[in-house]
């Protein structure tokens, strides 16, 4: 159209052109006059002619033409502006790729997994890392950016001593520093190292080790099931070689929920489960607890009672000289003459070397009775799935006190259905994990 050309020519904002040059103009760019009526979409007024010219025609109609009101300015000016709002601005976080090892005690705790809505380690490792400005904060539920990975996926009331995650953060000790002062005494970071950029904790490890604590009496039959129980060697050869029967691939759609024997993933290759020696451990009516101040009282608690013991021994031990003569000539019987003396004509002993001659004092089966065995058996495979090494335990259990025959671990293995009993998991720890070259790869080269 004809302002286009016009809008192309002019050398300012208000144009004057004659009739004739304007007409000439036209002709030679092909434009109709009846063009012109159509009224252009700017709004602007041609200047006003010199005396002695003709007078221009005006490029733009007048505002009195299209009734357009100068009122209506400042009314829009009056109007208040409706101010856009202010981009967000998120704080700029340099993450690199980095392996944090964690440990954690797993009583209380919905698992590992993070689960909306519930109680887990991801949740509670998360938010302490956000607020450490490990990253932030908006992406503290956003595993995708996080590119967040764990080697184990641990059940409800598992525990674990080395369980190592892949995450996305700001690679700082003293972010870590920040973390642990935000969790709860549960979970701690022991470690951060940088890795490379494609390292999943997940796919970079190889195989997982886990054990699991119970005590002996767990294999004793129903009526010798103590606090005493001491497991004999027979009963732990007998534990051994079922535990060695789970050994290479076998099918555990049976020690696992939602599983059917035609699936592949039911196929699992387990690399070694053994049973360690027993050992005792003294009896506790409280658990322990990770607080300073309460370790502090316990060792006060336990002073004082040891002074409350060597008074009442004072008191009440007014032995004769026959008695101390026969303690004497048992201890230089076993070689150990210089560990009686002879105070106020009482016998006090300084060590107990007279176990190892062949004889237990009476102290020793005291606090021998007040102490618990236990065992720990240790399992390592590729993978492993929900309750498959409880289910595995349970099994064991069952076969050992008589409750199942051995055929039944072998029948497990099979298409049919076979009803395992699973044991708790409060003894259940991650106890390793193995993983790739790429850890170890970034480590060498400085990173």
């Amino acid at each position: 159209m004809w302002w286009k050309l016009t809008r192309r020519i002019r050398p300012c904002e208000k144009l004057t052109v004659s009739s004739s040059a304007l007409q000439k103009l036209l002709r030679a760019c092909g434009i109709m006059a009846e063009d012109l009526a159509s009224p252009p979409p700017a709004k602007r007024r041609c200047a006003e002619p010199e005396a002695g010219e003709e007078e221009p025609q005006t490029l733009v109609a007048s505002r009195d033409e299209h009734n357009i009101d100068d009122d209506d300015d400042d009314d829009d000016a009056s109007k208040p502006l409706i101010e856009p709002p202010e981009p967000v601005k998120f704080q700029r976080i340099k993450r690199k790729k980095c392996a944090l090892l964690l440990s954690y005690n797993g009583q209380g705790y919905l698992g590992m997994q993070l689960n909306p809505g519930t109680k887990t380690i991801e949740r509670d490792l998360l938010e302490a890392l956000a607020k450490a400005e490990a990253f932030p904060d908006e992406m503290k539920l956003d595993l995708g950016k996080l590119q967040f990975q764990r080697c184990s996926r641990t059940d409800k009331g598992v525990s674990a001593a080395r369980q190592v995650v892949s995450i996305k953060i700001r690679p700082e000790k003293r972010v870590i520093e920040l973390a642990n002062q935000y969790l709860p005494p549960q979970i701690r970071i022991m470690g951060l190292r940088r890795a490379t950029k494609t390292f999943n904790s997940k796919t970079a490890c190889s195989s997982r080790t886990y054990e699991y604590l119970l005590p002996t009496y767990a294999f004793a039959p129903y009526a010798w099931t103590t606090l005493d129980y001491r497991i004999d060697d027979s009963t732990r050869e007998k534990v051994g070689r079922l535990l060695k029967m789970y050994e290479k691939s076998h099918n555990y759609h049976n020690f696992t929920s939602g599983k059917k024997y035609e699936e592949d993933s039911a196929m699992r290759h387990i690399i070694s489960f053994t049973c360690d020696a027993p050992f005792l451990a003294s009896r506790s009516s409280q658990p322990q607890i990770l607080n300073s101040t309460t370790q502090e009282k316990r060792e006060e608690e336990r002073e004082g009672e040891r002074e409350g013991e060597n008074g009442k021994e004072l008191q009440t031990s007014a032995k004769t000289k026959t008695e101390s003569s026969e303690v004497e000539n048992d201890a230089a019987k076993c070689g150990d003459e210089q560990n009686v003396k002879m105070e106020d004509g009482n016998a006090v002993e300084k060590s107990d070397s007279g176990a190892d001659c062949g004889h237990m004092g009476k102290e020793e089966s005291k606090q021998s009775a007040k102490k618990v065995e236990f065992m720990t058996l240790k399992v390592k495979g590729q993978s492993f799935m929900i309750h498959q090494i409880r289910k595995m335990v349970g099994l064991v259990i069952a076969i050992v006190r008589g409750f199942a025959p051995e055929t039944t671990l072998i029948e497990a293995f099979q298409k049919g259905k076979v009803d395992i009993p699973r044991a708790p998991a409060l003894g259940l720890l991650l106890e390793n994990v193995s993983l790739s070259y790429q850890l170890v790869h970034c480590q060498s080269i400085g990173r």
